[in-house]
């Protein structure tokens, strides 16, 4: 975290994301996944996403993790947890 640029760091270190982070990894530990794992879920399991999931592993094991989430099924109220605010707003992952 220490070598993010500044304006990044102000961007998405917040207490709401912070929170959310922290919800995110509740839902991590009872589903026996990774944070990471979860997002790729997210990401390929919402039709309102029109976009192709890239992920940028460094090494095997990382690819493996992230690769996960294609198998991992997220309820519509977990996915929420990825896609909205607090405030009902639509957020930017």
């Amino acid at each position: 975290i220490d070598a993010l640029p500044k304006n990044t760091k102000n961007m998405y270190l917040n207490t709401e994301n912070l929170a959310r982070f922290k919800i995110l990894q509740t839902l991590a530990l009872e589903k026996n996944e990774t944070i990471p794992a979860l997002a790729l879920a997210a990401l390929i399991g919402d039709p309102n996403v029109n976009t192709f999931a890239q992920i940028g592993p460094k090494t095997a094991k990382q690819l493996n993790v992230s690769l996960k989430g294609a198998d991992v099924c997220l309820s519509a109220e977990e996915q929420k947890l990825f896609f909205e605010s607090s405030k009902n707003e639509k957020i930017c992952l």
